[in-house]
């Protein structure tokens, strides 16, 4: 398989979000020689059912213009393209989205590598490519990839009410998957290193909508036919912590990576 690296550094800027509920995850990576990725809670505070969203669409039109991420209360996944913001819902079907709304999660980027992807490859290989060519296996990396896709398996959320169960129980009733087959469309996520597991979903997380954004989800498996891939890297990390009584009993030193594994897969 023959790869097309290009490094460069773009003359726009690209928001890329990646939410997890109100273990309000807000991430942005500023212009500057040492952009910055902000981050608001932790995932090990979602995967204990920490669902409430802080974070209103309306008070992040300035950070960027892709997004992803969960709205309120599990309710729905989210991703943004071209300044416009989509809920995925239970049925898979894209909506817009109110700006009164609120998610917890969002990852701006600025990317810096442009890779073209080699013909037909699986959502495996692909983390197998991305991890030769990112930046830094210690930093936050944003990504962006625009392709063909002969096979996807997505999935969204159903609208909970407190008192929340952690998700690992809530996939067991309300698991809802979908599978789509040639489809042109766009996956945002990012990669976190392995020592941030108790901030953020270590490893490869994507959420997908399709062209005419009709469509799209959490991305659990895939195949494509082609991909241009967009790479970005956050050299700092900012973190805040909600202050209210829900998050301040959680325990967040369990170690919870059995559990994440099995929310963020789906099996």
């Amino acid at each position: 398989m023959k790869l097309l690296i290009n490094r460069y550094q773009p003359e726009y800027s690209l928001a890329s979000s990646l939410l997890v509920s109100k273990s309000n995850l807000y991430v942005t990576v500023k212009h500057s020689s040492f952009p910055t990725a902000f981050q608001y809670s932790t995932i090990n505070a979602l995967v204990q059912g920490y669902f409430d969203g802080s974070l209103s669409f309306a008070e992040l039109s300035q950070k960027g213009d892709v997004k992803l991420g969960i709205i309120d209360g599990l309710d729905c996944e989210m991703i943004a393209l071209g300044g416009a913001d989509y809920r995925i819902d239970h049925q898979g079907l894209a909506q817009s989205t109110s700006i009164l709304e609120k998610m917890p999660a969002v990852i701006p980027f600025q990317p810096r590598i442009l890779l073209a992807l080699p013909e037909g490859f699986s959502y495996l290989q692909l983390q197998q490519v991305l991890d030769k060519s990112l930046l830094n296996n210690n930093h936050i990396q944003p990504i962006r990839i625009n392709g063909h896709f002969y096979d996807l398996k997505v999935r969204s959320g159903l609208k909970q009410a407190p008192p929340y169960l952690p998700p690992v129980d809530i996939i067991k009733t309300d698991r809802i998957i979908f599978k789509h087959q040639d489809t042109e469309g766009t996956l945002v996520g990012f990669k976190t290193p392995d020592y941030m597991n108790n901030l953020n979903v270590p490893s490869y997380h994507f959420h997908f909508i399709n062209n005419p954004r009709k469509f799209g989800g959490h991305a659990l498996n895939l195949k494509a036919s082609n991909g241009d891939t967009h790479i970005a890297s956050a050299h700092q990390l900012k973190l805040r912590l909600p202050n209210d009584p829900a998050f301040n009993q959680l325990n967040l030193s369990r170690d919870q990576l059995e559990d994440l594994e099995i929310v963020e897969k789906g099996h």
